[in-house]
């Protein structure tokens, strides 16, 4: 009889389960509610590098200069402060693009603004073809340790 209980808590588990919804955030049947799993500084600089990445890699150098900043996704493991910068190798030397924070109060995304430098929109503005721009993410919880990740994209 025991065993039978059991698998037909399972099965009712599993049914209640939204259809959308992954495996890994199940709720046990002796929970109230589910806790989605953990997502560590270093994923969430990973996952944001690359996000920002693939957003930038849909424009021109010129029209990224031509705009002046731009907003940015961003994903945050809790609180804390999410950075992003942008820089590229043009004539041998390393110029800042832009840079941008957003302050997180919990986990989830997140939109970044970031500016450009004056020096990043001269570079942008004189540059011909397509350029390779590098995207550096730090995100420092709060109380913790800082965790950056980078990507190279290559704007149009």
């Amino acid at each position: 009889m025991k065993r039978y209980l059991v698998s037909f808590v399972a099965v009712a588990g599993l049914a209640a389960m939204p259809a959308g919804a992954s495996a890994a955030t199940v709720c046990p049947p002796a929970t109230l509610y589910c806790i989605p799993p953990a997502v560590t500084p270093a994923e969430a600089a990973q996952a944001t590098s690359s996000a920002a990445g693939r957003s930038l890699s849909k424009l021109k150098p010129a029209a990224l200069a031509g705009k002046g900043g731009i907003a940015l996704p961003g994903t945050a493991s809790g609180p804390g402060t999410l950075e992003i910068v942008i820089t590229a190798k043009i004539h041998g030397k390393t110029v800042v693009i832009g840079s941008g924070t957003s302050t997180t109060g919990s986990a989830g995304t997140t939109t970044v603004k970031l500016t450009l430098t004056r020096a990043g929109k001269r570079a942008l503005k004189g540059h011909k073809g397509k350029l390779t721009i590098t995207v550096t993410a730090t995100f420092t919880p709060t109380g913790g340790t800082a965790a950056t990740s980078s990507s190279k994209v290559k704007l149009k």
